[in-house]
């Protein structure tokens, strides 16, 4: 028996769509939930790292166009019409983000390839927990040239997860000028499942004394930013950056070729945020390699996530990002 209508009962209405920080706070969860689910089985750390960094890489591609492969692998460069196969090679890279719709790889497996620099979008370095600290000379061991920087008679340098993420980007950075690829026509980070929110990170560029031990020379051989999902995001920028005043574009007045700023997010509401942060500088770092227009809001963009940035200006010369 059908019941009778109630003329006076509100109309049916759909159910409220999600919002985009929505959409990050799950795939945070979801990552996360990833990397612990794998340490239930094992704790050997090769193995959790090698699980960490192929599902990264599986992230990674659901969010660059089909033409792209994501690899481990290597960036390799030859300078001349010798007969060697290479003149450069980069570090080991965790996740190559290349496109190999006009030229072969140099070598290829399904989850391995080297490739030259005209082929390159992306590298991103990943770290299960990404770490950034001092490392002391022993008890009384004065500055050396293995341990520089002085602190009250002991010598120390930088040591650390997120100093080899560094040293991997730097050295394909290398290798992509000399085959003259401009920095601005691709995307370079860190992302990490744990670790530190890289509060000794303002100190060790303030000092000078992180650019000096990596021989870091300009804004050029830093990532574009770092993830770390459970804690925060950063970037590297030759501009201060306001998120509510994002939409009026950076101050030119302010720019220093002779400094470069760190902008670390501060405040509410981090869940999801740095993977939202980190995908949105993704998605216009691949756009630039391709030679796009980038995409503005939508899925792939900070948008709806409260937060403040904050800015931090150290030295490290930004010659050409005025």
């Amino acid at each position: 028996m059908n019941k009778p209508v109630d003329a006076s009962a509100a109309p049916w209405q759909p159910p409220a769509m999600g919002t985009i920080a929505d959409f990050y706070d799950l795939e945070t969860e979801k990552l996360t939930a990833d990397g612990k689910k794998v340490a239930l089985f094992t704790k050997h750390p090769g193995t959790l790292g090698a699980f960490r960094e192929a599902r990264l890489r599986e992230y990674l591609k659901e969010h660059v166009p089909a033409r792209h492969t994501v690899a481990q692998g290597f960036v390799s460069h030859r300078d001349g019409l010798g007969d060697e196969i290479s003149d450069s090679s980069s570090r080991q890279i965790d996740c190559l983000i290349y496109d190999k719709t006009d030229r072969a790889p140099l070598i290829e497996t399904d989850a391995f390839a080297c490739v030259v620099p005209h082929q390159v979008s992306a590298f991103v370095e990943v770290k299960s927990t990404l770490t950034l600290h001092r490392t002391f000379n022993g008890k009384a061991g004065a500055p050396n040239a293995d341990y520089p920087y002085d602190a009250n008679g002991r010598g120390y340098r930088w040591a650390g997860t997120f100093v080899d993420a560094l040293l991997n980007i730097s050295s394909a950075v290398t290798v992509m000028t000399k085959a003259e690829r401009a920095r601005s026509t691709y995307f370079a980070a860190v992302l990490a499942y744990d670790g530190s929110d890289l509060n000794s990170l303002p100190d060790a560029l303030i000092s000078g004394e992180l650019q000096s031990q990596l021989s870091l020379k300009t804004l050029d051989d830093m990532p574009d930013c770092v993830c770390v999902l459970t804690n925060g995001w950063c970037a590297f920028e030759a501009h201060p950056w306001d998120p509510e005043n994002d939409q009026s574009g950076p101050d030119l007045s302010l720019y220093n070729e002779k400094e470069s700023l760190l902008l670390q997010t501060r405040g509410v509401r981090q869940a999801g945020g740095p993977l939202q942060l980190f995908t949105a500088y993704l998605s216009g770092g691949i756009d630039r390699a391709s030679g796009v227009p980038t995409a503005v809001g939508g899925l792939r963009s900070g948008a709806g996530r409260d937060f403040v940035v904050e800015n931090t200006r150290f030295s490290l010369d930004s010659p050409g990002r005025g």
